[in-house]
């Protein structure tokens, strides 16, 4: 079965308390809400069911023996940028060297510098691919190149300079 803990309790942030999945091998697979601030002790004990973990974002303190024996588990997401503090038998019992972890680009030199993370198998990075403007709007107004966009999140890129502007007369400029 799958897991998805959710973001937040009652729009409170939270942790997962000692032993709370301890022994149970039905749960496949975990996503950790980005509101979870840590993991206590032994929280997925023997959870040999496991083969995939996501850790969210605000994870700062992953307990002793929290993922032990947990035989199956091949993928864990940590999604923290601030490498979670834990003890080096956080992974105990659960052949961490033939695991993956994937880790945010900018700080995997971190998880591969930092024990127990850098006792992990496979480290790779989480490439998280921004959002492309759907229908970029540009205008030139008052003497000004104005490049708007509504796609949330996008971020756009252009090489035109002043001397490409100056090529043309008119108040459009068509790509």
């Amino acid at each position: 079965a799958e897991l998805t803990l959710p973001a937040d309790y009652k729009g409170e942030s939270y942790v997962i308390g000692a032993s709370a999945f301890e022994g149970n091998n039905t749960i496949t697979s975990i996503t950790i809400g980005n509101s979870v601030t840590s993991i206590g002790n032994k929280a997925f004990y023997y959870c040999d069911g496991l083969t995939s973990v996501t850790i969210g974002n605000s994870v700062t303190s992953i307990g002793n023996y929290a993922f032990y024996y947990c035989e199956n588990l091949a993928d864990v997401y940590c999604l923290a940028t601030n490498v979670p503090s834990t003890n080096s038998n956080a992974f105990d019992s659960s052949y961490i060297k033939n695991m993956k972890l994937h880790v945010p680009e900018e700080v995997i030199d971190s998880y591969k510098t930092t024990a127990p993370w850098n006792s992990f198998g496979n480290i790779v990075a989480i490439i998280v691919e921004k959002p492309k403007c759907a229908a970029p709007v540009i205008e030139y107004y008052n003497g000004e190149l104005v490049i708007e966009c509504e796609t949330v999140g996008a971020e756009f890129f252009t090489d035109v300079t002043c001397s490409d502007i100056k090529k043309f007369n008119t108040y459009r400029i068509n790509f």
